[in-house]
């Protein structure tokens, strides 16, 4: 149980992250208008363009947009009652690797970061069958860097998780 698992959790993380913001003007589901201004900051608002994607960035990645790529980790699974009926244990991080035009600073690279930082607050529970994915912590990477290859500034926004399941083994 444990893999199929795996991908459940990885499916509902990745369902719940393309639900920030609205879908863009050109409706393709990845690609979302996020509002700034929810930052409570009086010195940044308006909405800016981010594309959402599993693993790295494909060549097709939009040049006018912040990327996220979003990495799914996990740990072995660790049986808390050994029976045919009962409970599993497993703790996952989930990246998220924010990446925005080097041309707007470390500063519009920050504000996205929070933005997703927050969108995944500690005690958030989401829901999978009848298991529930309860986060645990989210915190950013200390230093944000410059990704010369992309012309991109990189930060990582990382969500330590776990869910407990019935073991069906």
């Amino acid at each position: 149980m444990s893999v199929p698992m795996d991908r459940l959790v990885r499916r509902a993380i990745n369902g719940y992250i393309t639900s920030i913001g609205v879908v863009a003007p050109s409706g393709n589901f990845n690609e979302r208008v996020i509002d700034l201004s929810n930052l409570g900051d009086p010195e940044v608002s308006g909405e800016r363009l981010v594309q959402i994607v599993s693993g790295e960035h494909p060549p097709e990645m939009l040049q006018d947009a912040s990327w996220v790529e979003t990495f799914f980790m996990k740990t072995p699974q660790s049986i808390k009652t050994p029976s045919n009926q009962g409970v599993s244990h497993k703790i996952y991080q989930y990246a998220l690797w924010i990446k925005t035009d080097k041309s707007l600073g470390v500063t519009e690279n920050e504000y996205i970061s929070d933005l997703f930082e927050m969108y995944f607050p500690n005690n958030l529970h989401i829901p999978i069958g009848d298991s529930v994915i309860t986060v645990l912590s989210t915190y950013q990477q200390a230093v944000i860097v410059a990704d010369n290859e992309t012309g991109r500034l990189f930060n990582r926004v990382l969500i330590d998780c776990e869910v407990y399941y019935k073991n069906n083994n």
